[in-house]
């Protein structure tokens, strides 16, 4: 049975608490947060860090993997140059919605 899941990002709300990601499932909970993953099940009261192995542990580098691409450095291996143009469009709306103070469509 899949359970929900909530992501959350601002800087304007009041209240909002820290960014991260929750994942709630019938039987456990996990949440990332401040780089850090949480976990517990149903039957325990709170959650506890899940210390995760160096051989896990990874960077979120779509962008850097996007460009080092187009320049022949390196080759893709998690996002297409479909996805990275999408990406970078997504981007690009951040930056001019936020010179301009306008909503930007893509």
């Amino acid at each position: 049975m899949w359970g929900s899941g909530f992501f959350n990002i601002s800087e304007v709300s009041g209240f909002s608490g820290q960014s991260g990601i929750s994942l709630f499932g019938s039987k456990a909970t996990l949440k990332y947060s401040d780089n850090k993953l949480y976990g517990g099940t149903k039957d325990e009261n709170s959650l506890e860090e899940i210390v995760i192995p160096p051989e896990f542990e990874d960077e979120w580098r779509v962008e850097q993997e996007f460009i080092n691409a187009i320049r022949g450095k390196e080759k893709v291996k998690l996002t297409t140059f479909k996805d990275g143009l999408k990406y970078m469009e997504i981007t690009e709306a951040v930056y001019k919605s936020i010179q301009t103070g306008k909503h930007i469509s893509i």
